[in-house]
Order: structure tokens, then C-alpha cells, then sequence
């Protein structure tokens, strides 16, 4: 029997006692590199040029990346330990490109190679890497600029800016500035990189990070803020008799599990004590009922027994279905609009969506699977997935068991004609060199997330089509926006062959705003696209007459794919189930 003055000892006794938390981001570690080697494709290893870099610990990884090359804008992909890291800025003077990444982290992980994927060949990269602790998820203020310095007002206390540069210069290696703590400096091919931080510890500070040479310059900055957490009150345990067994109370929280944990004695820390078992019951994952949880009448074993109680989150439920919309096309479907231009609330449409999964690939790229977020086009810009996916996923997803995935592949001035050219088999036989593109992508995309997710299934359940810009533009004349309809219909039926039977299909139809466009081919591309949709049970099309246009008349700038998203979820809602 357990004894009233060790009853005492295991009241006094609670595993875990929370305090308020107000954080500073503390930089753990750091480690900068540079490679003069022309390539679009960079790896620094753990072992080599990351030597010593030890992520232990760490919260978020913070990864600026200044390059210089021939291409503008360029494109960069970046991963940590094969995971995707997400972009927050670029900033872009011709041939020469700054970039700030981040990677939150859920658990601890170890040494890791950086990865480095460009579109077109650059000349040299300088990167440096960091570990934090203490840190908010997400991110902050930031900014770019083409000149020596870039500025951002920031939105927390005790925040972290760090910024990055890239110059033309091989006379002297650009520096950072004071107040920034140096990283990096040294020369990245024909040009000068430097990267550098400082900490903030007001909220609503002007702070301008400056960097020595100004000569096609480009800076870029960003904040990352501390962990600010409200506190729960302190975890306590109260133990009474019940006869000759006990009751336990303990105040809870939502969302939180809990175990029961028990020793015979104190020869081991709390830390280490299992559920406790009665020999019917093991107590562990109880479900919070807030504000108190209690258990009665429980029977003790043996004759003394120390008792503690472990709060946890609550485990997260297996995927069991991944959701798979395609997206396929030429310029607008890859997407040519300003990610400034997204919004930051309701949700914050710049970050990456964390539930919707997105398998891409961009012309003369690897293709990646990582979250669906801006950025991943082929001039880092974004489409109409961005808003697409979000919309599905608020409407089909569910957070935890449901999940969303886009699979994209478009590439700009390609024609149904020939480069998307369906043989009309089911099959890759006769099919134009884009659409085989397409086809494998999406082979891969499906067996990519069947990876991720073992225990989930995968459908595809819908596709989007944007495309026939290019069609009206084709070098044969009125040859392609003649067979438009008839390509288009082909088109349809061999994706079902390939991808399943009845498969939704929404067709973004050219836009009256297109006036770039031949007005002839642009009125009978239209009117094919309508007639393809409204011909078939299983299709509709998108209206985008006044959505908005870019300066050259062709292409939608951001409000414009973001309609694009938003009417193609819509329509597509239409077809599938919840």
C-alpha cells in the first residue's frame, strides 16, 4: 500500500512545469562557402565545404546564396538534406542574384549537403548557412534592391536580419557594413558575394543592411523572428485515496495527450519512467479534457510507487489520401506574374502552404516535390497553382488524413499543335515532345508522393489546361488555330486514356485582353475552347475577360492568376466530391 507521506513525495513530484518563453534568435552555428565552377548545379557537402556545420539543436536554417551569371531572372532551387528549402526574397541586377532561403524544423536533424539548382549556367556561388534557435516558424519583413543597400522595417522584438549581396566587381571583394556581423565575402566567378546579420531588438525598426561595392548590385534582406509563446499555467498532479485505490487530477490543455508515468523508486529520473500499467489499464495518449483531467478509482501495484504525469502533442494522424490535380500548359500556366503581388492575409500566399503538396518541373530542371509555394516558374514567378491549390485544399483537405497535391509541368511558346500534339492512344506513340514531358512528370509526381505518403492512397482527380497562346502564334499560320478543336478534343480523350477514364478537365480560355495575339487566330482559339468544354460532360472553361493583363498584353500578371486559381478551383468543385 502506498503510504500517505509518499503520496506527498509524488505530489511534489510534477514531471513538467512551462514557462512564459520570450526567445531571442541565437545563432548557433555558421558556415559560408564559395564555388567558382560553371554549372547549374552546386552541391556543398557536409564533409567538404560545410565542414563542421552542426544543425543540433536548431529551430530554422537560414541559407543566402549570392551568384552571378548570364541569364535574368534566374531561377534557384535550394534543399538541406535532400528536404526543400522555402525562397523568401530574391533580388535581381542584371546577371547578378541575392537570395535569402529558410527551413523550419519540426525535429532535430543533423549534418546535410546543400543543394543549388539554377536555371542556365552560373559562373560562381557564395552561400552561407545558419542554425537558429529561439526562433517564430515563418518569417518576417523583407526586401530587395538593385543598389549597394536594401531596407525592411521589422515586425517583432529580439528578430534576426540577415542580408545578402552580389556585385560586379574583381577589383575588391564586396563586405557587409556594420551594424551586420560579416558571413561571407569573396568572389563568385566575375563578380563579388558578402553576406552578414545583425540582431533587432524592437519592433518597427527601420533597418537598412549595406554591403561595400556598388556596381550592378543586387542586396537582399530578411527577418526572422523569436519565438514568442503564451504560457500555460504550470503542469500539476494531485494524488487521493479512493477507498484502497487512487484518484489522479491534473489541470490539461486542448490539443495535448498525456501520460501517467510511475516508478517503484527513485533510483531513475522522471524523464525515464514508462505509462503506468495496473495490470488492465496502461496509461498513456489520454486525451485532454480541459481545464482538469482525472482519473478514479485506479489500483496501485506493489507497496510504495511514485507517480508523475507527461503532457505531449497530440500525435499526428496518417495521410490516407493524397488528392491530385494536374496543371499543364505553356507561359500562363507556368506562371509570369510578380510574387510581390500576392497577398500576405488572410493567408499569407508569399509563404509555402505547408498542406498542399506540389510536384514541378521547369524546363531543363530536375523536376522536385516540396510544398506548393511562389517562386517556381521558370522566371520565379507564379501561376495559377498558387491560388488553385489553396482553394482546393481549404475545400478538400482536411489538415491531417486528406491532403492536396498539385503536379505542374508547362513550359512558355509551346503549341497543342505539335509540342503538346496528342497521339490519341493512351500511349506516348505519335505524341508531341512536351506532352511526353508532361506524361512522365506526372508518372513521377504520383510515384514521388506514393514515397512520401506509404500509407495513403493516390488519385488523380482533375486537371486545369491553360494554354493556346502559341497556337495563334505558330509559324504555319492559321494551320494551328484551325486544328485547335480538333487537337483539344484529342488532346482530352488521350490524357483519360492515360490518366483515367471521365477525368475533369478546366480550360482556361484565352483572354479578349490578349491583344498581342492575331485577333483572327485569338476569336477562333476561343471559340474552340469553349466548344470543347461545353461539348463534354466532364469539362468546363474559365471566363478571363478582364482579368488582369501584364504591359505586353499576353501574359496575366498577379491579379490575373490569382482569378485564374480562384474560378479554376470553382469550376473544378463542381466535378469532384468532397
Amino acid at each position: 500500500m502506498l503510504s500517505n507521506s509518499r503520496i506527498s513525495t509524488a505530489i511534489a513530484t510534477v514531471f513538467l512545469t512551462i514557462s512564459a518563453v520570450h526567445a531571442q534568435v541565437s545563432i548557433e552555428d555558421s558556415v559560408s562557402a564559395i564555388k567558382a565552377v560553371s554549372s547549374n548545379n552546386y552541391s556543398l557537402t557536409a564533409i567538404g565545404e560545410l565542414t563542421g556545420f552542426e544543425p543540433v539543436g536548431a529551430s530554422k536554417l537560414v541559407l543566402t546564396v549570392s551568384c552571378e551569371g548570364t541569364q535574368n531572372p534566374r531561377t534557384l532551387t535550394a534543399s538541406y538534406g535532400g528536404v526543400a528549402m522555402t525562397q523568401v526574397v530574391q533580388a535581381v541586377n542584371p546577371n547578378r542574384n541575392a537570395y535569402v532561403f529558410y527551413r523550419d524544423l519540426n525535429s532535430p536533424i543533423g549534418a546535410g549537403n546543400v543543394q543549388l539548382t539554377f536555371s542556365g549556367t552560373v559562373n560562381g556561388v557564395g552561400v552561407s548557412l545558419l542554425s537558429l534557435s529561439g526562433t517564430a516558424p515563418g518569417v518576417g519583413a523583407f526586401s530587395s534592391n538593385t543598389g549597394v543597400s536594401t531596407s525592411l522595417t521589422t515586425t517583432g522584438n529580439d528578430s534576426l536580419v540577415v542580408a545578402a549581396s552580389s556585385a560586379n566587381s574583381t577589383a575588391s571583394a564586396t563586405v557587409a557594413q556594420s551594424p551586420l556581423t560579416s558571413l561571407l565575402t569573396g568572389f563568385t566567378g566575375s563578380a563579388s558575394g558578402a553576406s552578414g546579420y545583425q540582431q533587432v531588438a524592437t519592433s518597427g525598426t527601420l533597418v537598412t543592411s549595406s554591403f561595400s561595392v556598388n556596381n550592378g548590385t543586387a542586396t537582399a534582406s530578411a527577418e526572422f523572428l523569436a519565438d514568442v509563446s503564451v504560457s500555460p499555467p504550470a503542469l500539476s498532479l494531485g494524488i487521493s485515496r479512493n477507498g484502497t485505490n487512487f484518484d489522479f487530477e491534473w489541470n490539461s490543455q486542448t490539443g495535448k495527450v498525456y501520460d501517467l508515468v510511475s516508478s517503484p523508486d527513485l533510483s531513475t529520473a522522471v524523464g525515464s519512467w514508462s505509462a503506468y500499467d495496473d495490470g488492465v489499464t496502461i496509461y498513456e495518449n489520454i486525451v485532454s479534457n480541459p481545464p482538469t483531467n482525472s482519473l478514479s478509482d485506479i489500483p496501485v501495484q506493489g507497496s510504495r510507487r511514485f507517480f508523475s504525469v507527461v503532457e505531449k502533442e497530440v500525435p499526428p494522424l496518417p495521410v490516407e489520401r493524397i488528392r491530385v490535380f494536374l496543371v499543364g500548359g505553356q507561359s500562363n500556366a507556368d506562371g509570369r506574374a510578380d510574387v510581390a503581388g500576392l497577398p500576405t492575409s488572410p493567408v499569407n500566399l508569399k509563404q509555402a502552404q505547408d498542406d498542399v503538396d506540389f510536384y514541378y518541373k521547369v524546363e531543363n530542371q530536375a523536376p522536385a516535390l516540396t510544398t506548393l509555394r511562389p517562386g517556381l516558374s521558370e522566371t520565379g514567378g507564379f501561376g495559377p497553382s498558387i491560388t488553385f491549390g489553396r482553394s482546393m485544399a481549404d475545400d478538400l483537405g482536411n489538415g491531417s488524413t486528406t491532403r492536396v497535391a498539385i503536379i505542374k509541368y508547362a513550359n512558355g511558346g509551346t503549341n497543342l499543335n505539335v509540342d503538346w500534339f496528342p497521339g490519341g492512344d493512351g500511349a506516348t506513340t505519335g505524341d508531341g515532345p512536351e506532352y511526353v514531358t508532361f506524361q512522365q512528370t506526372v508518372t513521377a509526381g504520383i510515384a514521388a508522393l506514393a514515397s512520401a505518403y506509404p500509407s495513403a492512397s493516390v488519385t488523380i482527380e482533375g486537371m486545369i489546361w491553360v494554354q493556346g497562346e502559341s497556337d495563334i502564334q505558330y509559324p504555319g499560320g492559321p494551320t494551328a488555330w484551325n486544328n485547335y478543336q480538333t487537337n483539344l478534343t484529342t488532346f482530352l480523350s488521350d490524357v483519360r486514356a492515360t490518366f483515367g477514364a471521365s477525368l475533369p478537365f478546366v480550360i482556361v480560355r484565352l483572354s479578349s485582353g490578349q491583344t498581342a495575339l492575331n485577333a483572327t487566330g485569338l476569336s477562333v482559339v476561343r471559340a474552340a475552347q469553349e466548344a470543347v468544354a461545353d461539348g463534354d460532360a466532364f469539362a468546363d472553361w474559365v471566363n478571363t475577360d478582364g482579368f488582369g493583363m501584364k504591359g505586353d498584353n499576353l501574359h496575366f500578371d498577379d491579379s490575373g492568376q490569382q482569378s485564374i486559381g480562384n474560378t479554376s478551383a470553382t469550376k473544378m468543385l463542381n466535378f469532384v466530391s468532397p
